[in-house]
């Protein structure tokens, strides 16, 4: 049997697999990402459920970026969403935003996606994308929460309050894009970025499900990861100690993306719409520079890291269809071979065997009748 670690370790090894086999040097992952953003229009989700902030920086920010901009609540949301390129879910209470949607706000977010929409979250916008019970749109899983913060009777608590430092993740094309921005690895990484008990995110253990399988598509990549964490406090605001945990969560994933379908789908613990000081940051600041190459990244015009993009009938995947096609005949013909050679070697040891015990009672009838068989054998 294979032990519980060696299958997870061997699923993370497939994901990296995977997600490498679509870094080519013919189809760049910033084909067409810088284009114009006054083209893009996005929607900042501003209804029940979005925080004080949430309902005001991330319009404002975008704005002077230059983006066409629209908030939007949840009684507008299902109706309008078809007319955006981008939907923005900002941070605030995602149980409230949950409720607000309902099943019919979900299930219009997931069919937008699928078909070609772009999902920017932030804090509680990304929980909604990453947990199953309620968007899943992102294939990243759900850190534990530290064993030392005290976690509220509703499951509220505050994982962590104050500016983190971050890393940009190595040898994957939604950091190369970044770079081919103009955003630097060392821009990002001497900068502090606010954060405020959003999630921490790792690449998922386990197999996806079938049906979420179907849907999400490779390559799963980090962009961000946390570098330092922040000062906790518990759900009562009691301290618990307000000198940064020893790598308590270093290491985990800031900030990942992912395909869903035809869409794009980009989420992230930390608050890239304000500064450290709660302050609404300029465009050219380093959060305003990473919000517009996130917007342009899962936009419409962005080529993306691989062929996810690719119409169904397009002839990349036709012949990738017809691969895996051939491939598995060829399994069905080993597996077949295989059978049928074991069930022939049992039947002629049977054979033998009856005429073995043939030879020793009735000697006389296997002359006469058997003689065949014996130099057979």
């Amino acid at each position: 049997m294979v032990s519980m670690a060696t299958q997870r370790w061997l699923w993370l090894a497939l994901l990296s697999l995977l997600s490498s086999a679509h870094r080519t040097t013919d189809s760049p992952a910033t084909d067409g990402c810088f284009s114009d953003p006054t083209e893009i229009s996005v929607a900042v989700y501003t209804g029940k459920g979005a925080g004080v902030l949430g309902k005001v920086l991330p319009g404002q920010l975008l704005r002077s970026l230059g983006y066409s901009v629209t908030e939007l609540s949840q009684y507008d949301l299902v109706d309008r969403l078809e007319e955006f390129h981008v939907l923005f879910m900002p941070g605030g209470y995602d149980v409230d935003m949950m409720e607000a949607m309902g099943k019919v706000g979900v299930e219009a977010i997931r069919s937008w996606v699928a078909n070609g929409g772009g999902y920017l979250g932030i804090c509680a916008g990304a929980n909604l994308a990453v947990k199953k019970e309620y968007l899943h749109l992102s294939a990243f899983t759900l850190a534990p929460w530290p064993h030392d913060v005290k976690v509220g009777k509703d499951g509220e608590g505050l994982r962590g309050e104050g500016p983190v430092m971050l890393t940009v993740s190595n040898d994957t094309m939604v950091a190369d894009a970044l770079e081919a921005f103009g955003i630097s690895r060392p821009s990002v990484q001497g900068h502090a970025w606010d954060y405020c008990s959003g999630p921490v995110l790792e690449l998922p253990y386990e197999p996806f499900d079938l049906q979420f399988a179907r849907m999400v598509d490779f390559p799963i990549e980090p962009l961000l990861y946390f570098a330092t964490t922040a000062p906790t406090k518990n759900y009562d605001h009691t301290p618990i100690d307000f000198k940064q945990r020893n790598n308590a969560e270093v290491g985990k994933v800031a900030l990942g993306f992912n395909a869903y379908g035809k869409g794009k789908v980009m989420v992230g613990g930390p608050h890239w719409e304000v500064k450290t000081s709660g302050q609404l940051p300029g465009a050219e600041s380093m959060e305003g520079r990473l919000m517009d190459f996130m917007v342009r990244y899962v936009g419409p015009d962005c080529q993306g890291p691989s062929w996810f993009m690719l119409d169904e009938q397009h002839p990349t995947r036709t012949v990738l269809r017809w691969v895996a096609l051939l491939g598995f005949v060829v399994l069905c013909g080993v597996v077949l071979y295989v059978y049928l050679g074991n069930k022939s070697r049992e039947s002629e040891e049977a054979t033998g065997s009856e005429m073995t015990k043939l030879a020793k009672n009735k000697p006389e009838k296997l002359n006469q009748y058997g003689s065949l068989h014996i130099e057979r054998f």
